[in-house]
């Protein structure tokens, strides 16, 4: 299956890691620096599909070095962001001309770790809905170089 959504997930995924704005990050307990960010993906009730973790590392200091998350071809909104305690839950939606993709993540900050789960469905013209879930793990590596 051939999908333009792929390779912004990953884009999508870092954008959401992080609070919206500092005040935030002290509730949370998010701290800024080197962080070595791992995701695997599972395409939802297709058998045999859980891909290898994929593994970065990412200097994350502030909202303003969130990744780009939207191609020149589509528009991502994050909404109903919350914060409660050291967890962050948001709801998304994107539009392209070739589909929409929409739903949602948690993440849970531990000081110098973290851990959520992403859960979205792609909807393309040509296919039935595709569900996607993305378990995602975090730990700061230190300061950023």
């Amino acid at each position: 299956m051939k999908t333009k959504f792929w390779p912004g997930l990953i884009a999508i995924l870092l954008s959401t890691l992080l609070p919206p704005a500092a005040p935030a990050m002290a509730e949370t307990g998010f701290r800024p620096g080197l962080w070595e960010i791992s995701v695997r993906t599972e395409l939802v009730g297709v058998p045999a599909n859980k891909a290898a973790p994929t593994t970065g590392t990412h200097c994350l200091k502030d909202e303003s070095q969130i990744p780009q998350i939207l191609q020149k071809d589509r528009s991502c909104r994050v909404t109903d962001r919350k914060i409660e305690g050291d967890r962050v839950s948001w709801k998304m939606k994107c539009e392209a001309g070739e589909g929409s993709m929409d739903g949602g993540g948690r993440m849970t900050y531990r000081g110098v770790r973290f851990d959520g789960v992403i859960s979205l469905t792609m909807r393309r013209p040509d296919a039935g809905p595709l569900k996607i879930r993305q378990h995602v793990s975090g730990r700061r590596l230190g300061e950023c170089p």
